[in-house]
């Protein structure tokens, strides 16, 4: 039931969601309901005035009007919503990597979906059924972040690759990488300002393995280090991974002074 007071219609919360729609703003503020929408969507409001703005706006705000976001979708074709695909194995570089997306997301006003990206058939139908606007991809073969964007059913959506560079970037995707040799650089000239000649790099079978090595011995050998190589062959339980390639730095004649571990979980 509406109730009617100070010039107001108010309608009751629905399990303490307001039930406001766009026609009871207009009503209430005693514009069209054309009119209402253009001045809450800030698009086409030239020709009308400060005051009603200011009316329609104020309406809004006392009957808690919050816009319908599929309704908005299917006027404007955008979800607003962006998907996050991880790994199973959710480590805490990931984490970190998820609260970033998570933040930037929620900075530029879309919302974040977290999907298993082991099912690359609900990522295509996310895209197809346009249930959101992007996709970030992580740590994953390169060619299928490609493939899904053959499953695009507007211009406006987008497949993003983040983290690891493992494989040349199709033109149709976007990318997001950090530099892993500039990266391995950096620090070794770190380690060796602290002191330390010898140093042994931890990695394993990950294909993002691969770049980390390379900037590790390209930069060993600029900065005139000595440097090991211990590797993993398996990488399904990273910290036993990491300790038992420490066991083997321990067991070597001449111990390197400082770990470069490729993951975390090593360290």
């Amino acid at each position: 039931m509406r109730d009617r007071g100070g010039g107001c219609i108010r309608y009751p919360a629905h399990n303490g969601v307001d039930m406001s729609t766009l026609s009871d703003v207009a009503a209430t503020a005693g514009v069209s309901p054309s009119t209402a929408s253009r001045v809450l969507n800030g698009k086409g409001t030239g020709f009308i005035s400060e005051a009603t703005a200011e009316r329609v706006r104020q309406a809004a705000e006392e009957l808690g009007y919050r816009p319908s976001a599929a309704a908005r979708s299917l006027v404007t074709g955008y979800s607003n919503t962006v998907a996050f695909c991880c790994t199973p194995t959710y480590d805490s570089a990931m984490a970190e990597l998820v609260r970033a997306v998570h933040d930037a997301t929620k900075a530029a006003g879309y919302h974040m979906l977290l999907v298993d990206s082991d099912d690359i058939d609900e990522l295509r139908q996310l895209l197809v059924e346009r249930r959101v606007d992007a996709i970030v991809w992580t740590h994953y073969p390169i060619h299928e972040a490609d493939a899904l964007t053959e499953h695009f059913a507007a211009p406006h959506q987008a497949v993003i690759a983040v983290g690891e560079i493992n494989g040349e970037v199709p033109v149709r995707v976007h990318s997001a990488f950090w530099d892993d040799c500039q990266g391995m650089h950096l620090l070794l000239e770190h380690l060796r300002g602290l002191g330390h000649s010898h140093v042994a790099y931890l990695g394993g079978c990950h294909p993002g393995n691969a770049s980390k090595l390379l900037g590790f011995e390209h930069a060993r050998s600029e900065l005139g280090l000595r440097g090991d190589v211990i590797w993993c062959a398996d990488e399904t339980d990273r910290i036993g991974a990491g300790v038992a390639m420490v066991s083997e730095v321990l067991g070597l004649r001449e111990r390197p002074t400082a770990l470069v571990a490729r993951h975390n979980d090593f360290a």
